[in-house]
């Protein structure tokens, strides 16, 4: 699974993260958030230049995925993948920076 890299802001900590010691979470990169996540289902086609967001389990820093990619994305929305499970997505503005 990709993860994203680059401060973000701080917004929704719970105050609940496994730490590495290293001081950074075990999950992802401190942001809370991985981006461009790749979900293992069957995901739908997606319009040029949409990637998928997933808040980081670990530390939940955002309540869900959605909140997740309102961080990062113009316009997040949610789709049904073909299991039926509901994923974050939108397109990443362009002040984001992923290594």
């Amino acid at each position: 699974m990709n993860m994203v890299f680059g401060a973000l802001p701080n917004q929704a900590g719970s105050g609940t993260c496994f730490w590495d010691g290293a001081g950074s979470c075990e999950g992802c990169d401190g942001s809370g958030i991985r981006c461009p996540a790749e979900p293992s289902c069957a995901m739908p086609d997606l319009s040029l230049g949409s990637v998928i967001v997933e808040r980081c389990d670990y530390c939940q820093q955002y309540p869900d995925d959605l909140a997740a990619a309102e961080v990062v994305c113009d316009d997040p929305t949610l789709i049904r993948c073909e299991s039926g499970g509901v994923h974050a997505v939108g397109r990443l503005v362009s002040t984001w920076h992923s290594r």
